[in-house]
């Protein structure tokens, strides 16, 4: 499952440390270093244990089996691929207290005694130096005593530096010893001890936020901050609740979530060295583009007028959708104040980038409300009432005994290309379908508000009126829509081939198929029906005659793309197995007296049904 442009982040219980050099060190043998970073999970006590939590639908299909999803030991943690990069920040929040103690005796990871010149090379255990060094200290500095190892590879690195990497350690209880409970400890490695008091935790956070600020380059393209916070700070250090995360707040216009901790773990430097386990330490991870894309701001409008350059065919073998990203701005100087102002400078450089570009603002907005987890929940609890099973749509398809016809519900068409807005009302409309009786095999429904007029609200109102499949044709863009989809009773979704990169577009027909819905893709060539036919499970295709790029209607398209050799080859080595096919984008009813229906099953249709006169008899005849 990992990739050499994978970042892994991970959380780990107490117990793992032992494990922790190991696993680390395993995960960078196949991703590289600096790509790995996380936390030890938070207890209140040595005695106690974390619970830690994972979802994962190839286990589970039932909220009844949540336990086996809690777990008090091992480590979780997930992996990310694609245009992402990390930043790692890290806080000790520790000065050193006495000399530099070299390593006299060591037992595998048990260091049983140190010296130091300035107690005279005089060896001793640990724990005696430890409260000779206290007695130097002033009474408000003993908070809390650690154990810092300077590594000898690195001696050199932190020989200026006020901080060294501190280690979690249990102190030998009879002997006087101490044992690092992680990395393996070599006897050319040194020994500090710190105190953590507030003025040096201060000091220490605000040096590292200050890195990440002066870090100009990164820090206006975070798409989000993963903030890691260690249970031996907050207000009894800080003297203030929330100082860490007010911070990195004020630091970073970014989203910000995170864990508590009892240490953290990632890159020494920040970048590509080996993974470090920093103990009783806060820190946090900047997840940014890799491909350094600058942020956009729309304006809500569907007029698309003014586009940066002619738009590419969606067909084009270099067509790509570019994400939208948040959080943009021009920066303005006023004296000593520089502020931010927001600025529309991206525009898009298609149409069907515009409509991910909305339909993304529009999700982000939503799941600010609802987080995915519950959703999560309500999907399988509603899956689980025999009333709400998803309707068949293949099975639909392939059985009538007349070409498919999927009749689009939408309340206007896009202003593209100086077209003429119609306005259409859905009750009407469906009404309009009722005649046409066994001749609807489905219905399409476009809810989008922006570019179709529609609500996210008139799912459910659709659903309740048709006995027929629902198929909703929104664009999708995020996991987290499948799951608010399917609890509004949609039946079947479109994926848009040329909106998603086949990583997102594998994973989306995953999840939808799992949660009970089936799955259209949509492809405007022979290489996406190529690409969609790799797919695991892929059950029905739709071939779009508009292009997605300029909404442009460009016929021939469905025998272009059929006719391919390798089309015929892939298609003919699925067998049985091969999908539906169906066709969309633009079509007339007399369309249908050219399409070959013995290599179309069906046809996604809308204007030309929403401005018959006399529908069912305009249809027959198109069918004839």
């Amino acid at each position: 499952l990992l990739s050499s442009d994978s970042k892994v982040i991970l959380y780990a219980a107490p117990s793992f440390l032992p494990k922790l050099d190991d696993a680390l060190a395993e995960i960078e043998t196949r991703i590289g270093r600096g790509n790995v970073f996380g936390a030890i999970a938070s207890t209140v006590s040595s005695l106690s244990r974390p619970l830690l939590f994972s979802f994962d639908f190839e286990d589970s299909n039932d909220i009844e089996t949540v336990p086996n999803w809690l777990f008090n030991a091992g480590a979780i943690g997930v992996s990310f691929s694609g245009d992402i990069e990390a930043d790692f920040y890290i806080s000790q929040g520790a000065s050193k207290i006495g000399p530099l103690f070299s390593i006299e005796k060591l037992e595998e990871n048990t260091i049983q005694t140190i010296s130091s010149n300035e107690f005279g090379d005089f060896c001793s255990t640990p724990l005696s130096a430890a409260k000779k060094v206290l007695k130097s200290t002033s009474e408000n500095e003993k908070t809390a005593v650690f154990f810092g190892l300077m590594r000898s590879d690195l001696s050199q690195q932190f020989s200026d530096s006020a901080e060294v990497v501190i280690r979690p350690v249990s102190f030998g209880s009879k002997d006087g010893s101490i044992t690092a409970t992680s990395e393996k400890v070599s006897s050319s490695d040194k020994i500090q001890f710190y105190v953590k008091n507030s003025k040096a935790a201060v000091e220490s956070f605000e040096r590292t936020v200050a890195a990440y600020k002066s870090n100009d380059e990164f820090k206006n393209k975070s798409g989000g901050l993963i903030h890691f916070s260690c249970i031996s700070g907050g207000q009894s250090l800080y003297n203030k609740p929330a100082f860490e995360a007010e911070r990195i707040a004020e630091a970073s216009s970014s989203q910000i979530g995170g864990f508590f901790c009892n240490g953290v773990f990632g890159p020494i430097d920040g970048k590509a060295s080996k993974a470090t386990l920093f103990g009783s330490s806060s820190g946090f991870v900047s997840l940014r583009p890799k491909s350094g894309r600058v942020s956009v701001s729309l304006n809500g409008s569907d007029d698309l007028h003014e586009i940066d350059e002619i738009a590419m065919s969606d067909a084009d073998e270099n067509f790509e959708i570019v994400r939208r990203n948040v959080g943009s701005g021009r920066s303005l100087n006023s004296g000593q104040v520089q502020y931010s102002v927001a600025e529309n400078t991206a525009k898009a450089r298609n149409v069907l980038e515009k409509m991910c570009w909305e339909k993304e603002a529009e999700v982000d907005r939503r799941r600010d409300r609802w987080p995915v987890g519950p959703l999560m929940t309500r999907v399988l609890n509603y899956n689980k009432v025999t009333e709400n099973k998803a309707k068949d749509l293949k099975s639909a398809i392939v059985q009538s005994t007349t070409p498919a016809l999927i009749g689009i519900v939408k309340r206007k068409s896009p202003n593209f290309n100086n077209r003429k807005e119609a306005i259409y009302d859905p009750v009407s409309t469906l009404e309009k379908y009722t005649k046409l009786g066994s001749l609807l095999t489905a219905v399409g429904l476009h809810s989008d508000s922006v570019f179709y007029g529609g609500n996210f609200e008139q799912i459910e109102e659709v659903r309740a009126k048709v006995k027929v499949p629902l198929l909703l044709m929104d664009v999708i863009v995020y996991v987290y829509q499948l799951y608010e989809i399917r609890l509004k009773g949609v039946d079947a979704i479109r994926l848009i081939s040329a909106a998603l990169p086949k990583s997102d577009l594998v994973l989306f027909h995953k999840v939808a198929n799992k949660i009970g819905m089936q799955v259209v893709v949509t492809v405007s060539s022979a290489e996406h029906l190529l690409s969609a036919l790799e797919v695991d499970g892929i059950a029905m295709v739709s071939i779009t005659e508009r292009d997605l790029g300029t909404f442009e209607v460009n016929g021939g398209r469905v025998e272009r793309i059929l006719g391919d050799e390798r089309v015929k080859s892939a298609l003919g080595e699925m067998g049985e197995n091969k999908p539906v096919i169906l066709v969309e984008g633009g079509l007339k009813l007399s369309d249908f007296k050219i399409i070959d229906w013995k290599k179309i099953n069906g046809a996604i249709i809308g204007e030309a049904l929403l401005l018959a006169d006399e529908i069912e008899k305009d249809v027959r005849e198109a069918m004839e």
